[in-house]
């Protein structure tokens, strides 16, 4: 049994199984509610275990429970209402919360990429994790913030029935590492270090799609190297320099604050989210969505997203990330516009109509580093591959095939 005192409740939790779970409210506000539910558990480290679920009225719970110091931190997702933080008290601890195949961080995304195989490799300065599967033309996907790799999981599968499928994470995040200095986080860097990547699987010239920071780094690469890709696609982004340009605008800033706030010198915003990882992690994939909540993300995928960030170097490793999207990404594109370079290959840009409602602005943002860019806006908010899958997945593949000698007959 777990209770947690709560400044208005008191809320008892029962854990019956490794898969079910009784949660009541014992005193205070709204005493007397109770609810079985399916859970999901996973033990970050020794002591602190991230317990979520969703009840039958539609909300979605989790609890950022730190048996150690006995504080919860609480976060809660309504389907009608606001975006709810608590901070409780724990009274009364569980013997166990998470059973021993729950304890090991990761293995949730196995499931979520089946007939793929995963590795690591080193690069440079970095420890690539990585998926492959599928077999055809060789194709890397690139993830964003505050994801993993796992964001490709709905249709990473169905691309690998026509495709090589190279799925990773970036450097400082999820399971791939990089040094502690800042420069290394460059886009430039990571993009020379999947160079590296590709080159050791046996792919010198393959096709890239990047969702958000992702996005930084393919189209990054293909300015860079343009000899070694096919065909790229970005998904949900402008490009640096214009994305800075579009955040002098007070009402664009206010939406995309994170770009000043994880931008802050160390270790102001990294403190700031490390006190409050989990909460912060909804709050920032719900908040991107059309409808503003966290139904898109299948909970196999949510808990390893919770997993991944829990971690300080996580944290951390995306904080740089943006950091750098202020000093040698800007730069690095600045110095590109004044030297007319562009962007050779074949380039589609995708994007959420609730994120970019106006398409001529969109695509105006990517002219002067990519004059050939086609794309479409998709009726979604920011995560096209959770909240619009068959679409991207379909856009995706007719791009990467059309005109193109790579096609599959």
């Amino acid at each position: 049994m777990l209770e947690i005192d709560f400044p208005t409740f008191r809320s008892r939790i029962n854990i019956h199984s490794d898969r079910d779970l009784t949660v009541e409210i014992v005193a205070g506000d709204n005493m007397g509610f109770c609810d079985m539910v399916e859970y999901e558990a996973v033990e970050v480290r020794d002591g602190l275990v991230v317990l979520s679920w969703r009840e039958h009225i539609g909300s979605t719970i989790v609890h950022v429970l730190d048996l150690i110091s006995g504080k919860a931190h609480t976060a809660v997702t309504p389907v009608k209402g606001d975006f709810m933080r608590l901070t409780g008290r724990i009274t009364m601890r569980p013997e166990r919360c998470v059973s021993a195949d729950r304890r090991r961080p990761g293995t949730a995304a196995i499931e979520l990429f089946p007939g793929f195989a995963s590795g690591r490799l080193g690069a440079g300065n970095y420890e690539i994790f990585f998926r492959i599967g599928g077999s055809g033309p060789p194709l890397l996907l690139l993830h964003g913030y505050p994801e993993t790799h796992v964001c490709w999981h709905k249709i990473a599968p169905g691309l690998a029935a026509r495709f090589t499928v190279v799925v990773a994470d970036l450097p400082g995040y999820g399971e791939s590492r990089g040094p502690e200095w800042e420069a290394a986080y460059a886009k430039r860097a990571m993009a020379e270090a999947f160079v590296g990547v590709m080159n050791q699987l046996g792919y010198p010239r393959f096709s890239i799609a990047g969702h958000d920071r992702g996005g930084r780094v393919a189209y990054r690469l293909a300015l860079d190297c343009p000899d070694r890709v096919e065909r790229l696609a970005t998904l949900s982004i402008l490009p640096t320099f214009a994305m800075w340009q579009r955040l002098k605008d007070n009402a664009d800033a206010m939406r995309a604050f994170r770009w000043y706030f994880l931008a802050q010198p160390s270790p102001f915003p990294e403190d700031m989210i490390e006190a409050f990882a989990i909460p912060y992690l909804h709050a920032t994939l719900s908040g991107w969505t059309a409808d503003k909540s966290l139904a898109a993300f299948a909970p196999d995928a949510l808990a390893a997203y919770e997993t991944a960030f829990a971690t300080r170097a996580v944290i951390a490793g995306s904080c740089a990330d943006y950091r750098t999207g202020w000093t040698k990404d800007r730069e690095d594109d600045e110095d590109d516009l004044a030297a007319g370079r562009v962007i050779a290959c074949p380039t589609l840009a995708l994007w959420g109509r609730r994120e970019f409602p106006d398409v001529e602005r969109f695509l105006a943002g990517w002219r002067p580093i990519a004059p050939h860019a086609e794309g479409h806006a998709m009726d979604c908010g920011h995560f096209l591959p959770e909240e619009e899958p068959d679409k991207t997945a379909e856009a995706l593949s007719a791009f990467l095939v059309r005109d193109s000698h790579l096609a599959i007959s």
